[in-house]
């Protein structure tokens, strides 16, 4: 069991070191305007959200707690979807949210990956991408793999770390 394990880490890493540094977009939009690097509104000063957003995934701080990106994943339709939630994290922002992206490194590589987000039809707040390889690297963030989510809201371009998390919950 430990072997598989050991094997399932390795080929994941492989996956990831294998894809070097580009833009990668939604099929479903064909666009390939590369999105606009963001900005901290950080100090540095981060929060552990352990608790779940509304749509029962997981809280990023954006900007000293001024919103929250929620992120959800369908790992068998390779289906990645962030909300973007007010200061409480527990309602839909009502400013225009734009230039959404996911930003992932590997630990001690200088060529991060970066993925835009497309917005979700009917939903002024949710935008989501299909990519089995930043799955991939979000179920590793904390392990050698950081990742960023980037988003202009209401104007102003907002950043947040992506933590740990764990898979005893639902989807």
């Amino acid at each position: 069991m430990k072997s598989g394990c050991v094997a399932m880490t390795a080929g994941a890493l492989a996956v990831f070191c294998c894809g070097g540094c580009r833009i990668e977009t939604s099929s479903s939009t064909g666009s390939s305007n590369p999105p606009t690097p963001a900005a901290s509104s950080e100090d540095g000063h981060h929060h552990h959200h352990h608790e779940e957003g509304p749509h029962g995934g997981h809280l990023v701080e954006l900007g000293e707690e001024a919103y929250h990106a929620e992120w959800t994943h369908d790992e068998a339709a390779e289906l990645i979807t962030v909300y973007f939630l007010d200061s409480s994290g527990k309602n839909d922002v009502t400013e225009a949210v734009s230039d959404v992206s996911i930003v992932r490194t590997l630990a001690g590589n200088d060529e991060p990956i970066t993925v835009a987000l497309t917005p979700v039809d009917g939903a002024a707040n949710a935008f989501m991408v299909k990519d089995e390889h930043l799955l991939v690297a979000l179920d590793m963030v904390g392990g050698g793999v950081e990742a960023t989510i980037h988003a202009n809201i209401g104007g102003t371009e907002f950043t947040g770390q992506f933590e740990k998390h764990e898979h005893g919950h639902s989807h």
